[in-house]
């Protein structure tokens, strides 16, 4: 369902539908089975920007993703895939490369005073609203012995601009250089479901329905095995936009507050881990060879096995080969030729685009071109442009018509069929009257060129955790501990000046209990030891670094400081934390080992 209302600044997308090729930017070899986006909503209020904020809303993003499956024998679908993600990075690469020009170019002072406090408005109020996120994972394929399901879940994140008391308000562009952004997190968690199979939904509506409710909500808590225990936090922003310098208040401080942060880990989840990492490795590594692969197993033919590792490495070594004949460098420079021509054409045209057959010719060139090779050639086309007045001709036009382009150009990209919607989304000569009238050009302060003092904080960055601990169990019960690490009141601070940095790491207390040895008289393995001095320091442990420290002619400084610790040694217990995770790996190298055996007593069998 698609709302809009220029005239408001209102957007509406709703029941969205997620592309299955949506996260092949990640270059992962997973898919997605399943996923919709409940609600967007975007509200610009070009009418009110003094007094309403812009807000963007997402609400009920569930995403489902499997893994691919490495005998997949399409080889066009595969080639389509890296064929968009390979567009993709050159329309990326060449956006950069643009915002670099673009920075270098003059601009029109008028404009320039408008759009600048236009543009500085809506962000210093934007407003940004994420509630009901689930991005699950199902995964029967890299050990089908053992599936499991792991997800993300979060309930909501908000970002709001506020006073300087921490309270929601709107900030006018004239009151005050300092904006006050506070973000809370609410609930986000990782779980990672050992022994469970993937679920086999019927319907979009079935999938919705059984992962909302598995979203972990204070009034619907959830019973997931958790790696990441539902945490809350907030992130308070503080940024000083006045081009002058203030002592007291840096450009940017960045205050992160979490009240908890619970780690746990089970021998089955790092076995999956481990499995999950390989089966990613392996897919990376032999994936552009799936052509090759034999579709039958592996016992029944293992010489085919053999044939296909050959003819891979084969065609590695012969395309390494090739690359330095002097008749493959004789074609590659009469395609870096014939691509650079088509490049500046298509640069010189001023709608940017080439007409058959140069469309076409231009196409399979990049189609058959690695992107390196592409990049290496437009950077040399770009090269020859400048020194082209007509190409200078065409970009300063497009520079003058960049102000009068929509906003909304880029949003339907992951949206199936929108690019069949004809909307017109440009503003109105009657609205743009009206924002006029609503908004009066500021003129910027001038920068006073002086000298920024040595000891002027650019950058404050503050995090204080109030508890935490990490958890080892055999499985996921709680009678099944190992161990447990915890600690309480850790904080971490940063600044950055001018030319130096200093860095504050402080705790308060921590101890590691033992859970594996039954009836020990030393649960507590390492635990703080009572001092005289507790009352004037709070802190267990300190360290500072300074780089270029102000009060000091050396190019670091290091102090360390710690009360004295409780460790006892336990035999036992450190050879079951070793064997914690040295075991998956000696099984998979045993799993190796015997498919190897089976390989070699095959072939034995077939010589006699």
């Amino acid at each position: 369902n698609l709302n809009v209302s220029i005239g408001e600044g209102d957007l509406v997308l709703e029941n969205l539908k997620l592309k299955s090729e949506a996260l092949d930017d990640l270059e992962l070899p997973i898919q997605v089975c399943g996923g919709t986006l409940g609600a967007l909503r975007l509200r610009i209020p070009w009418k009110k920007l003094k007094s309403e904020p812009a807000v963007i809303s997402l609400e009920n993003l569930f995403i489902l993703v499997s893994p691919r499956s490495t005998s997949d024998s399409n080889v066009e679908a595969q080639r389509n895939r890296e064929l968009k993600i390979k567009k993709r990075n050159l329309q990326l690469a060449e956006l950069m490369n643009t915002k670099s020009s673009d920075a270098d170019a003059p601009k029109d002072d008028n404009s320039g005073g408008y759009f600048s406090s236009y543009t500085s408005l809506i962000v210093n109020n934007l407003q940004i609203y994420i509630d009901r996120v689930h991005i699950r994972y199902e995964d029967a394929t890299s050990n089908p012995k053992n599936p499991f399901v792991m997800g993300i879940t979060l309930e909501q994140i908000h970002a709001e601009t506020t006073n300087e008391n921490w309270e929601s308000s709107f900030l006018s562009s004239n009151i005050s250089q300092i904006v006050h952004k506070l973000v809370s997190l609410k609930n986000l968690a990782v779980y990672w479901n050992s022994g469970s199979y993937p679920s086999s939904f019927t319907s979009n509506e079935q999938m919705k329905e059984k992962m909302s409710t598995s979203i972990h909500t204070n009034e619907n808590p959830q019973e997931h095995d958790y790696v990441l225990h539902p945490i809350n936090a907030t992130l308070k922003v503080v940024m000083n936009r006045d081009p002058v310098p203030d002592m007291e208040i840096p450009k940017m401080t960045l205050n992160f507050v979490f009240d908890e942060i619970a780690l746990s880990l089970s021998a089955t989840q790092y076995r999956d881990l481990l499995d999950t990492i390989e089966y990613f490795q392996r897919c990376n590594k032999f994936g552009k060879y799936n052509h090759h692969r034999p579709s039958i197993p592996l016992s029944q033919d293992p010489m085919a096995y053999w044939r296909f590792i050959l003819k891979c490495k084969q065609e590695e070594v012969s395309k390494r080969r090739n690359r330095w004949k002097w008749s493959e460098m004789k074609k590659m420079k009469e395609l870096r030729l014939e691509y650079i021509e088509l490049y500046c054409k298509k640069k010189k045209s001023k709608k940017n685009t080439l007409q058959s057959p140069d469309l076409e010719k231009f196409e399979e060139l990049e189609t058959d071109l690695e992107y390196e090779t592409i990049l290496l050639f437009r950077s040399l086309a770009d090269k020859y442009l400048e020194k082209d007045k007509a190409y200078a001709n065409v970009k300063k036009q497009e520079l003058a018509d960049q102000s009068k382009q929509s906003w909304f150009g880029s949003m339907w990209n992951y949206i199936p069929g929108a690019g069949s919607v004809d909307l017109s989304l440009q503003l109105t000569d009657e609205i743009m009257k009206e924002i006029h009238q609503e908004m009066h050009d500021q003129e910027d302060k001038p920068f006073q060129v002086h000298d920024i003092p040595k000891d002027y904080v650019k950058m404050r960055f503050n995090f204080e955790l109030t508890t935490g601990s990490i958890e080892l169990r055999d499985n996921n019960s709680d009678d099944s501990r190992i161990a447990r690490a915890s600690f309480n009141g850790y904080h971490i601070s940063l600044e950055k000046r001018q030319d130096s940095m200093s860095f504050c790491g402080d705790l308060v207390s921590m101890e590691v209990m033992d859970y594996y040895t039954k009836n020990t008289k030393f649960p507590h393995l390492i635990s703080q030891s009572a001092t005289e001095e507790d009352d004037d320091d709070p802190y267990f442990f300190t360290m500072m670094v300074d780089v270029n420290p102000l009060d000091s002619i050396a190019d670091y400084r290091l102090l360390l400081s710690m009360k004295p610790l409780n460790i006892i040694l336990s035999k036992s217990f450190l050879n079951r934390v070793v064997n914690f995770f040295s075991k998956p790996i000696t099984q998979m190298r045993r799993r190796k080992m015997e498919e190897l055996n089976v390989k070699a007593y095959t072939r034995l069998k077939e010589i006699r």
